[in-house]
């Protein structure tokens, strides 16, 4: 739990409180935490406002800003917050969302505790369509019906428009190059998923010779307002265990690319907390696992969706769909595993015999391409460093100086 100063002394408060108060405030989460609570071995930090309640209460309400400040990382600049009127009704620009001070991240849905647009779905004319059409061959085996997903495709050379009957929208794209378009799908059921993809490819290709050139990818935003913010947590540290799987599919000009950078290159994970349970937006829209599309920021305003950047253009649509039911793979697990105890698989995850396990559980119906050690090893300290900090430094300093690693290093050896 965060931790400011109140009246010259050090308080822990709830994630949702301190929303409450940086909002209120006008400052987003991050500033507010900068200047009220302790950075790094300096205490001396600013006594942090608290409200004069007149009724006794705040009354229990979770501020969300819809409008957030662009506050720059200079914080010296920061101008003391004015304290006439702090805690007094919020802007119009802000959402409001009642919710219960004892309300936990583990039992309440995104969906409660931020007020989301409605979602077009354009039903009519999908029943329409499904009524008098059907997937080409055998259907797909998804390891999981629940859940819902968009996707975007990124495709050149299509220089004659065509007819969409459902599920789709075309729209300009300013990276694409020899009429490039990209393709939006509707938020989509897993069964519809299929029939989708190949109505749109059937269409492209009946009217043009499309081109998935270097410049075109394709992004898969996962729903995530039906979860729990343990969940969400879930699903993002199972993608930070298993990332090298996505990129061994995407291969390396993904992995290296500047618009899909990889996790365990960064130090994203130390931040995954203040974003999913503080609902802040301290997050590069330009790693491979986008999750500012969760709530309203300045990139976007907030769908309720995590976004999967690494797939390359593709006109295989069997490729589309392993790689959508990869990402189901995980939320599926996501749900069904608690964060401690996923917490505590991590932070005992030290062998390959551990890896291969986790790795099989979650993949059990998805595909299975990792074999390696070092193909998991990366991934796994990454998550132990950001995570647990010092308690994983302890613990790799302790093996430093273990007996066997002193005689090693005295002779010399390699172990």
């Amino acid at each position: 739990m965060p931790i400011i100063n109140r009246n010259g002394g050090q308080v822990s408060i709830s994630w949702n409180l301190l929303a409450t108060y940086a909002a209120n405030a006008g400052m987003d989460l991050h500033t507010f935490l900068h200047r009220y609570s302790p950075s790094g071995e300096n205490l001396n930090f600013v006594p942090a406002p608290t409200p004069q309640a007149t009724n006794g209460t705040i009354g229990g309400a979770t501020i969300v800003n819809t409008n957030p400040f662009n506050i720059p990382h200079q914080w010296q600049e920061i101008p003391m917050p004015d304290m006439a009127g702090l805690f007094d009704t919020p802007k119009a620009t802000r959402k409001i969302v009642r919710r219960s001070e004892s309300a936990s991240g583990s039992t309440q849905l995104l969906q409660e505790l931020y007020k989301y647009k409605s979602m077009t779905l354009r039903k009519t004319d999908s029943v329409a369509f499904e009524k008098g059409n059907k997937v080409s061959g055998t259907s797909f085996d998804w390891c999981t019906q629940q859940g819902m997903v968009g996707i975007e495709i990124e495709v050149e050379n299509i220089k004659q428009q065509f007819p969409i009957y459902a599920y789709w929208d075309a729209k300009t794209d300013g990276s694409l190059r020899n009429n490039g378009i990209e393709y939006v799908s509707v938020p989509l059921q897993i069964k519809q998923v299929q029939l989708a993809l190949e109505h749109i490819y059937k269409q492209m290709n009946e009217y043009n010779e499309p081109d998935f050139s270097n410049r075109t990818s394709i992004h898969i935003h996962v729903n995530c307002r039906d979860l729990t913010q343990d969940q969400i947590f879930n699903f993002c540290i199972l993608y930070a265990l298993f990332e090298k799987h996505f990129y061994q599919v995407a291969g390396t000009r993904r992995m290296n690319s500047i618009f899909c950078v990889p996790l365990f290159r960064t130090n994203q994970l130390s931040t995954l907390n203040s974003v999913i349970y503080g609902m802040g937006s301290d997050w590069n829209k330009y790693c491979g696992l986008n999750l500012l599309p969760l709530f309203a920021n300045n990139v976007t305003q907030g769908y309720g969706t995590v976004e999967f950047r690494h797939l390359y253009g593709t006109k295989d649509i069997n490729e589309i769909l392993m790689w959508i039911n990869d990402i189901m793979c995980l939320r599926k697990f996501a749900c069904e595993i608690s964060k401690d105890d996923l917490l505590v698989a991590v932070k005992e995850m030290n062998t390959t015999s551990s890896y291969m396990s986790m790795y099989s559980q979650v993949f059990a119906k998805g595909r299975r391409i990792l074999s390696n050690k070092k193909d998991f090893e990366e991934c796994v300290s990454n998550i132990k460093r950001e995570l647990f900090g010092n308690d994983y430094a302890i613990t790799l300093n302790k093996t430093d100086q273990s007996k066997y690693w002193k005689l090693a290093n005295e002779l010399g050896v390699r172990g």
